[in-house]
């Protein structure tokens, strides 16, 4: 399994936009997308530092989808991203207990 994290800086009170595009703009497609497996997002308690992690069953598929949805990505978060998201992906290890 892959991990996609992807970090913003949101603008001030911006917070109920950023989890709407999230329901209903950006899980919907990555629902779609082969390979996906879930997403998690947080906000931090200043309400302006986000985080969203998808998971993928392959990294080409997450790294496919990720070139692919760009731009539209990108003009989804205009309204409440402040700076320019920064990513990071890896493989997810598991821990047996």
């Amino acid at each position: 399994m892959f991990a996609r994290s992807v970090s913003f800086h949101l603008k001030p009170g911006r917070t109920t936009e950023f989890t709407q595009t999230l329901e209903k703009d950006i899980i919907p497609v990555l629902r779609k997308q082969k390979g996906f497996q879930d997403e998690i997002a947080f906000v931090g308690p200043n309400g302006t530092d986000a985080v969203g992690i998808s998971l993928w069953d392959l990294k080409e598929n997450a790294e496919y989808h990720a070139a692919k949805e760009r731009q539209r990505l990108v003009e989804a978060r205009a309204a409440w991203q402040e700076e320019a998201a920064s990513q990071a992906g890896g493989n997810v290890v598991e821990f047996l207990e």
